[in-house]
C-alpha cells in the first residue's frame, strides 16, 4: 500500500480540488486501517513508472499472440498465459518487498502472460464456434472480463479491509491462487478442436461442420494482409478500439488514486460504503457526494 498518511492527517483542512471524506469513520479508525498495512513512500512518478509497467511488453504479445496460438495451439498460450500471470501475482507482495525494480519487472511479465489471452481466446473461438454461431460465442466469452472486472474490484476492497494475510497481500495471494486451480482445470478438459476432443461424436461433429463452408474457415490460407490494412471499416474498427480500450484503462489505473487522493475514499471501505448506502435521506447524499465528486473530476 502507498503510503497515504499525508492525506489522512489533513481532516480538517479544506482543499479546492478535495472533496469531504464520504463515510462516518473517525480520524482513529481511519489512521488505524493504513497502519495495519505495509506502506511505502513512492512519490507520483514511482507510481506511474509502477502502474504502467504492465504494459510494457503487453502491446507485443498482444500483437502476435494470435500467431503464438495458431502454431503452438491456443489451449497451451491461454493456458500457459494465465499460468505466468497467476504465478506471479502470487509472487508480487514479496516482489514489492524487494524493491520498486524486482516489482516493475514482476508487472512487466504479467503483461506479457495477460497480452497472450485475448488473441489466442480469438484463436479458440474460430476453432470451436460454427462460422454463424462466431458473434454470438464471442459476446458471451469475452462479457466474462468486465463482469470478472467489477466483482474483484469489490473484493479486492473487501480483502484490502481485513487482517487476512496482511491486508493487500491477500488480493494478491486469493486471486493468485484462484487463476492456478483455474490452469489446473483447464489442462483437465479443454482441447484445441473439436476434431480432438474424445467426448464429441461423429454426429456432434457433424453438427459442428454442417456446411463445406464451415470445413474451409476452419482451415489455414494466406491471410490478405495488405487488404485487411487498407480495410476503410477495419481501420474505423481499430482506432474505436483504441479508444475504448485507452479510456478504459486509465480509468482501471487511476480510478483508485482518485478515489483515495481526491475523495477519500479507500478502496479498503467498498464494503463500509456498501452498507451504508440505503434508501434513506443520509444515504442518498452520500451516493450523489460520490457521484457529483466522480463528475467534477
Amino acid at each position: 500500500m502507498v503510503n497515504t498518511s499525508e492525506t489522512v492527517t489533513r481532516t480538517n483542512i479544506s482543499y479546492a480540488d478535495e472533496c469531504p471524506y464520504l463515510t462516518d469513520e473517525d480520524e482513529e479508525v481511519r489512521n488505524s486501517r493504513y497502519s495495519n498495512s505495509e506502506q511505502y513512500n513512492w512519490d507520483a512518478r514511482t507510481q506511474g513508472l509502477i502502474m504502467s509497467s504492465f504494459f510494457y511488453a503487453y502491446f507485443v504479445t498482444v500483437l502476435t499472440g494470435g500467431y503464438i496460438a495458431k502454431n503452438f495451439g491456443a489451449k497451451r498460450v491461454f493456458g500457459g498465459g494465465v499460468l505466468l500471470t497467476s504465478v506471479l501475482t502470487l509472487l508480487t507482495p514479496a516482489a514489492v518487498r524487494w524493491g520498486t525494480i524486482p516489482f516493475i519487472v514482476a508487472r512487466a511479465l504479467e503483461g506479457v502472460g495477460e497480452g497472450l489471452t485475448y488473441p489466442s481466446m480469438n484463436t479458440m473461438v474460430s476453432r470451436w464456434a460454427p462460422k454463424l454461431e462466431r458473434s454470438r460465442i464471442s459476446s458471451a466469452v469475452f462479457s466474462g472480463c468486465p463482469l470478472g472486472t467489477v466483482v474483484s474490484l469489490s473484493v479486492s476492497g473487501w480483502l484490502c479491509g481485513l487482517d487476512f494475510l496482511g491486508g493487500w497481500p491477500a488480493v494478491f495471494y486469493v486471486f493468485g491462487t484462484f487463476g492456478c486451480i483455474w490452469f489446473t482445470l483447464w489442462c483437465i478438459f479443454i482441447y484445441d478442436s473439436p476434431d480432438i476432443h474424445p467426448d464429441i461424436s461423429e454426429e456432434e461433429l457433424s453438427l459442428y461442420y454442417q456446411t463445406e463452408d464451415d470445413k474451409v474457415s476452419h482451415m489455414d490460407f494466406d491471410v490478405p494482409w495488405k487488404k485487411i490494412l487498407t480495410s476503410v471499416p477495419m481501420l474505423g474498427l481499430l482506432i474505436g478500439h483504441i479508444g475504448v480500450y485507452f479510456g478504459l484503462t486509465i480509468l482501471m489505473t487511476e480510478i483508485p488514486n482518485y478515489l483515495n487522493a481526491v475523495l477519500h475514499f479507500g478502496v479498503e471501505a467498498v464494503r463500509s460504503l456498501v452498507l451504508q448506502i440505503r434508501i434513506t435521506p443520509k444515504n442518498n447524499n452520500l451516493l450523489t457526494r460520490l457521484i457529483s465528486g466522480a463528475i467534477v473530476y
